[in-house]
């Protein structure tokens, strides 16, 4: 027998909440492909899957600016969304949100977007650095070579 709980009609969440932006999609972005979906009641094909190479997003952001689309919702692990968000930007679709309730992904202007990039590169590459000198010095200590006594730093 089911619980009073189970018999318990919950509420449509869409009843409950009202949309703000009608002319939203919404995109999984994955490692091969995409997938698109926007309003039933703009096409008869509301979902479609596009390629991740870069005229697959331009034909993604074509797709959607033909239908009226002025807001997207990107889902995504990794950093699958940076490629789609920068060709979706240049189309004008840059807002991130459906119903209201998705917060903007703090993305800084293309020159420091570079600059961040070069920036992580160089602190992966100092990193490495310092790995690489320990393992020099633990296998010079191996072979019993202590330049350690005669030499302060490797580097």
């Amino acid at each position: 027998m089911a619980s009073s709980r189970q018999r318990r009609r919950l509420p449509d969440m869409t009843e409950a909440m009202t949309i703000t932006h009608p002319l939203a999609a919404g995109i999984d972005v994955g490692s091969t492909c995409h997938a698109v979906a926007i309003p039933p009641h703009l096409a008869a094909e509301s979902c479609r899957t596009f390629g991740c190479t870069t005229p697959d997003l331009q034909a993604m952001a074509a797709w959607l600016r033909s239908h009226g689309i002025t807001t997207v919702a990107l889902e995504s692990t990794g950093n699958y969304w940076v490629q789609p968000l920068r060709i979706l930007e240049a189309a004008g679709l840059q807002l991130m949100h459906s119903y209201g309730v998705l917060p903007a992904s703090f993305q800084p202007p293309a020159p420091f977007i570079r600059l961040r990039t070069l920036w992580r590169h160089r602190d992966r590459l100092v990193a490495e650095q310092g790995r690489c000198l320990q393992q020099m010095q633990d296998a010079l200590e191996l072979m019993n070579i202590q330049l350690h006594k005669a030499i302060t730093d490797l580097a």
